[in-house]
């Protein structure tokens, strides 16, 4: 694939011969709107996931159309980012990165007292992510809390020395920008794949029954699955029924899924 290269302006090319009746127009567009983002074009990703935001909201939808919004140069229409990953987090409770958003999006707009209730929420589903206790330190030294405030950037210190180097930053700006986290079709689980195409005419009820049918019963995906600790089996399922959504036909709402499925010759995240 065009974009495991970084060639995004052959990525975007590839996928516009794709028409809009195709079982394969959602995900070729999601990948459109990751292609876009990547050449700094957040005003086309913006409208590429609001699409797709407005035909089929899903989390991952929501959440990219928060990033292509905080990236946006000029004062743009359309809402506030914190907008949309708070839709993104009403829709996934589980994912701890919506929340890392949401609260990083506050700070960003210096609304300390959001940016600490929310960063809260992504440390009690993550308590490893050091990014979170930096943004979160330094929002509660802009509240006033001291010692709060010392004891998140120690956390994040014994995560990762980057945040020493973020520390010698000044004032308010010791935050970079950049932080928010872009969605993929599959990324939580996994971090290198690749796809193959093959005739597959077959069909389900749900997104759910064609996920666990192929981690029941087809043995790559099966073996996958299993090889997660739960946490990460747990995602690995959530992006699968993300994918499938993108196959589901507004005829009888049935999933079809077509010429493309995921080889597990995979990298754990």
């Amino acid at each position: 694939m065009y974009a495991d290269q970084d060639a995004h302006d052959r990525a975007l090319l590839a996928v516009q011969p794709i028409a809009a009746s195709s079982p394969w127009y959602r995900p070729a567009r999601f990948r459109a709107g990751l292609s876009q983002l990547r050449l700094k074009r957040p005003d086309d990703a913006f409208a590429t996931f609001k699409s797709l935001a407005d035909a089929r909201p899903t989390p991952h939808a929501w959440n990219n159309l928060g990033v292509a919004q905080m990236r946006r140069t000029v004062t743009p229409q359309g809402g506030e980012p914190t907008f949309y990953f708070n839709k993104a987090a009403e829709a996934d409770r589980t994912d701890p990165d919506y929340f890392f958003n949401l609260g990083y999006a506050y700070w960003m707009a210096r609304d300390a007292q959001a940016a600490i209730y929310w960063l809260r929420e992504a440390l009690r589903r993550d308590p490893t992510d050091g990014d979170a206790h930096f943004v979160l330190g330094t929002a509660l030294a802009a509240a006033g809390h001291a010692a709060e405030a010392n004891r998140e950037k120690e956390l994040a210190r014994r995560l990762s020395s980057t945040y020493v180097e973020w520390e010698k930053r000044p004032g308010t700006d010791a935050v970079p920008r950049g932080l928010e986290r872009v969605k993929k079709l599959f990324g939580a689980s996994f971090r290198d794949y690749h796809f193959e195409h093959y005739d597959c005419p077959e069909y389900t009820d749900t997104p759910e029954q064609l996920a666990d049918l192929f981690i029941g019963s087809y043995g790559p995906t099966h073996r996958a699955y299993h090889s997660l600790p739960p946490d990460k089996a747990a995602a690995f399922r959530a992006d699968l029924l993300e994918l499938y959504r993108g196959y589901v036909t507004p005829i009888d709402g049935k999933v079809r899924w077509g010429r493309e499925y995921i080889i597990t010759l995979a990298t754990r995240a």
